[in-house]
């Protein structure tokens, strides 16, 4: 079959008409998206922004009170630990209750802020990291050993699931993060594996409660200077 060169010149000039309004369409349909992700960016930013606004009107009543209580806390414990045997983890029981005493002291003033209803200018990320560290203080307190809770989310071609472990420190815990890394080194079809490990409890002269201690209390004193000083 012959095609005449001006028919020829017809069809070319079709498909090009038709591929330049795919690209356009194309084009369009992402900037559009990203036209509508920078509007939502920018509502996101200035709601955050008023969150903390109105935070920060009653920094001196609620903020500032909780930063005194977490340093006079991280100050016990340093004092705390001064005593504490490294080798045999004695301690001498003045130097526990004094610490108690300071757990006391700051289950007070979190307890003083929930009365007058204080809580609900704290920012959600504080709030839920003062729950979790306030209920890790109090079950530490008489922790023989570490508890710690395991929560593996497998999902399967899109269906995820959530599987709860709580237990002593057992292998499992130990090596869920190595179970995690090999699905994400050797890909398995439709099978991806996330795991977050928690340290409910742990004794107050063990290592891992130095850890979770620090790390808590520097979370929450950030979460604080958020509000009192701007952005981390």
């Amino acid at each position: 079959m012959t095609i005449a060169p001006d028919q020829l010149v017809t069809w070319v000039t079709a498909v090009a008409g038709v591929g330049v309004a795919v690209v356009g369409g194309i084009a369009g349909y992402l900037s559009a998206g990203w036209r509508f992700r920078e509007v939502q960016l920018s509502y996101e930013q200035k709601t955050r922004d008023s969150y903390l606004d109105n935070a920060r009107k009653v920094a001196v009543d609620v903020y500032v009170p909780l930063s005194v209580a977490v340093s006079a806390l991280s100050r016990a414990y340093l004092e705390f630990k001064v005593h504490v045997d490294a080798d045999s983890n004695v301690t001498p029981i003045g130097a526990i209750n004094r610490f108690k005493g300071a757990r006391r002291g700051f289950e007070k003033t979190l307890t003083g802020l929930t009365d007058r209803g204080a809580t609900a200018y704290l920012t959600l990320s504080l709030e839920e990291k003062l729950a979790s560290f306030s209920s890790f203080l109090n079950e530490s307190l008489a922790a023989q050993t570490i508890i710690k809770r395991l929560i593996l989310q497998p999902k399967f071609y899109g269906v995820a699931d959530t599987v709860v472990y709580r237990g002593e420190d057992s292998w499992l815990v130990r090596w869920s993060p190595i179970f995690v890394a090999i699905t994400q080194m050797i890909p398995i079809a439709g099978i991806k594996l996330r795991a977050i490990s928690e340290t409910l409890c742990a004794p107050i002269t063990s290592d891992e409660f130095e850890k979770c201690f620090r790390e808590d209390t520097l979370t929450i004193s950030a979460l604080i200077k958020e509000v009192t000083l701007g952005s981390r």
